[in-house]
């Protein structure tokens, strides 16, 4: 039975873990050719040794999203290693555990957000349009966030960069829906496995909370799944959603606005000193 992505090339971005990681793995299941990137190197191979396991192939480009060598890098290693780019997914992000409100947020902080969240996206977008544009065809998904239409306290950087990212894909579905390249965001709302790949500074007290918070804001009663989020993505990258373009899709329970409200109450905010996450 053929798969939905079988013979499609996508670059990846943020894939060494967590929901990156998940993607690249369902892409691979599909059929797709991957290219991986992620500052993580020893993640990524990991992540390619499961891709192999599926039957998969996956080149691996380390480096730093918001580096625009990583981008060309990425994109030349598409076209030379599958000949050509169908999909480009972009998951890189600095982690909202580090995140705080405007006056506490640094302009360095503000900036390394940015660097990732926003100018990441076009860097890799700006190389990857030119393969599709001339293809006539191309999907690009970014990974927003709830975040960025409902936002809750004390994430200023990441509230607002995740509502970039939005119109950046809108800006893309617009000028280049006329060559058959179509450009969509999820919006992700509280998943499993979040707080253990994020939250090593946290205690377990702080981990069960915050894990209440997320199911105590979420109607459905629970915590999605990397599996149901990264199964969005391979609808919106795939030609099922050929006539879907310029959307910002949440894949959160029907959370909604009810995150912000509940998240009054939140606890203590992260660390000022936290290393920052290259992937959601």
């Amino acid at each position: 039975m053929k798969t939905v992505l079988e013979g499609s090339t996508a670059i990846v971005v943020g894939a060494a873990t967590g929901l990156g990681r998940q993607i690249a793995l369902v892409f691979a299941e599909q059929g797709a050719g991957l290219v991986l990137v992620d500052y993580d190197e020893s993640g990524l191979k990991s992540v390619a040794g499961e891709v192999t396991a599926l039957g998969g192939r996956a080149v691996l480009v380390p480096g730093d999203a918001a580096d625009p060598s990583t981008s060309e890098a990425a994109v030349s290693r598409a076209s030379s290693e599958f000949g050509g780019l169908d999909i480009l997914v972009y998951n890189a992000a600095i982690s909202p555990m580090t995140a705080k409100a405007v006056l506490a947020t640094s302009v360095e902080d503000w900036k390394r957000v940015y660097d990732v969240n926003v100018t990441g996206a076009f860097m890799f977008a700006k190389a990857a349009l030119p393969l599709m544009v001339r293809e006539r065809s191309g999907s690009v998904v970014f990974t927003s966030s709830t975040g960025a239409v409902h936002a809750p306290p004390g994430l200023a950087a990441y509230n607002s960069s995740k509502a970039a990212m939005i119109a950046l894909s809108s800006s893309i579905a617009s000028d280049y829906g006329e060559h058959n390249v179509r450009s969509n965001c999820i919006l992700p709302g509280f998943m499993e496995g979040t707080l253990k790949d994020r939250g090593a500074h946290l205690t377990e007290d702080d981990m069960r909370r915050r894990e209440q918070l997320g199911i105590a804001s979420t109607p459905l009663g629970r915590l999605g799944s990397y599996r149901e989020v990264a199964n969005v993505v391979l609808f919106l990258a795939s030609s099922q959603a050929s006539f879907v373009s310029g959307v910002a899709l949440p894949v959160d329970g029907a959370a909604g606005g009810r995150v912000s409200s509940v998240e009054k109450n939140r606890f203590s905010p992260a660390p000022t000193n936290e290393s920052m996450s290259a992937s959601e």
